[in-house]
């Protein structure tokens, strides 16, 4: 019975302490329908993603896409404490099984949960002496098992871990084109740029005109050759318009400011 105890006990610990040991695909969010990706762009047979830690996850991913890269989709996850070699295993497996070509990987303290499990346990005695009776005596022994109950209290360290998946962007789409990636505005960009209609540029791809010209990050692109920009679809609408080596004319807002960018696109 002690055996069977320490068993029980020993296999307790090892899942509070192994929980990240399931993998990153299980809480996985697409962003991305693979199916849509050309095959060139994802990662090819026997290549090997490249993986990175991220101490400024935002920032990492914002630098990653600037190089010509979309998000696939990411992992997010609150689990017991894991070394570093197995979350970053778990960001490779979750890669290749997404056909990623990046996968940046962070993760963080967020708590720690205690609690207390009750187990049986048992005592083993063993007793003997003589026994007298009429003037003659016997010898015995045997064995006592007093069943019980022990308490067992825990602490596990708990993180939040999250992995983020990247593949390269086609030169010919529309973001590439234009050398800037776009958003609907928030209500607090709204608050802060106080202007309800146009789009929030939230990447510049580098190495590109809209780069060398300065779009920035932050810009509120309001309107493009003349033509209003609302909303997405007024973007899908005129980015049909468009010819290569197209000259841009972009109104934008910058810090409430009214600025123009020219450019010609490739």
């Amino acid at each position: 019975m002690r055996s069977n105890t320490f068993f029980i006990i020993m296999c307790f610990l090892f899942f509070l302490n192994s929980c990240i040991s399931f993998d990153f695909k299980n809480y996985y969010t697409s962003l991305i329908d693979t199916n849509i990706i050309q095959p060139e762009y994802k990662l090819q047979q026997g290549e090997k993603p490249k993986v990175y830690f991220s101490r400024n996850l935002n920032q990492d991913i914002l630098e990653i896409e600037s190089q010509h890269y979309t998000r696939l989709g990411y992992s997010f996850l609150n689990g017991a404490e894991a070394s570093d070699n197995e979350v970053r295993n778990a960001a490779i497996n979750l890669a290749k099984e997404k056909g990623a070509k990046i996968a940046l990987y962070n993760y963080y303290y967020t708590d720690t949960r205690g609690g207390s499990i009750t187990l049986p346990s048992s005592q083993t005695s063993q007793h003997s002496g003589n026994i007298y009776s009429g003037g003659n005596s016997a010898y015995y022994s045997g064995t006592t098992i007093t069943s019980g109950t022990s308490t067992i209290n825990y602490n596990v360290r708990m993180y939040d871990f999250i992995t983020v998946l990247f593949v390269p962007m086609s030169e010919y789409s529309p973001p590439i084109v234009l050398g800037f990636n776009w958003m609907p505005l928030t209500n607090e960009i709204r608050r802060e740029s106080r202007t309800n209609i146009g789009l929030y540029v939230n990447v510049v791809y580098k190495n590109t005109p809209a780069y060398y010209s300065d779009i920035m990050i932050g810009d509120i692109i309001v309107n493009i050759n003349d033509f209003d920009i609302y909303d997405i679809n007024h973007m899908q609408q005129f980015f049909r318009t468009l010819n290569p080596g197209d000259k841009l004319t972009i109104k934008l807002l910058r810090n409430r400011e009214n600025k123009i960018i020219e450019y010609n696109i490739k």
